[in-house]
């Protein structure tokens, strides 16, 4: 079929990632967070936008609202499902190694965290809740000039990190961590 669209591709990229970390686990707002800062620092680096979508200035920070409505039936808990159409192979190799920078560099932060961060002054959340409202569109151009003024992230080589851990087999079966109850997080027990 039809590769499924590069938003949505990033969006299973961090969803799988999600399901591979034993402190945290991807809830909507951590997953709009992380795209956040993937589409900011594709645009600092490349000049180009890793996916089409735009984000808006909503309250909790920068939200992809077609993403927010997709996952929206998870409320604040861990989103498990990965698509069976996602592939890692709608990503060059560089847009690999971006992704897993952002994913080193801000794995760190809870929702909160990341949250607090989208909302500091001069961000482009904030000059655009400025400018245009709440819910007004963050420009790309306005992402760009930001984190293009930023210290670079540093690129890390991707391990083989999405190997088994949140893929579908050839059934069909999503693939978790041995310890994955439904409803519940991965714990490092």
């Amino acid at each position: 079929g039809a590769s499924m669209n590069k938003t949505e591709a990033v969006a299973n990229y961090f969803i799988a990632m999600g399901m591979n970390e034993e402190e945290s686990f991807m809830s909507n707002l951590r997953l709009n967070k992380l795209m956040f800062y993937a589409q900011a620092w594709c645009l600092a680096t490349s000049g180009k936008p890793l996916f089409e979508a735009d984000f808006e200035a909503w309250d909790f920070g920068p939200v992809i609202p077609a993403i927010y409505q997709k996952y929206k039936k998870y409320k604040g808990a861990a989103i498990t499902e990965v698509s069976p159409d996602f592939s890692l192979s709608v990503f060059d190799s560089e847009e690999i190694e971006l992704l897993s920078a952002v994913m080193a560099s801000y794995e760190k932060y809870s929702a909160v965290g990341l949250t607090d961060l989208s909302h500091e002054k001069g961000e482009p959340w904030d000059i655009t809740i400025q400018k245009e409202g709440r819910n007004g569109i963050i420009s790309k151009a306005l992402i760009k000039e930001c984190f293009k003024k930023k210290e670079p992230i540093r690129i890390v080589k991707p391990a083989d990190i999405l190997q088994t851990v949140g893929y579908h087999d050839k059934d069909g079966t999503l693939i978790l961590p041995a310890d994955w109850k439904e409803g519940d997080r991965p714990t490092n027990t």
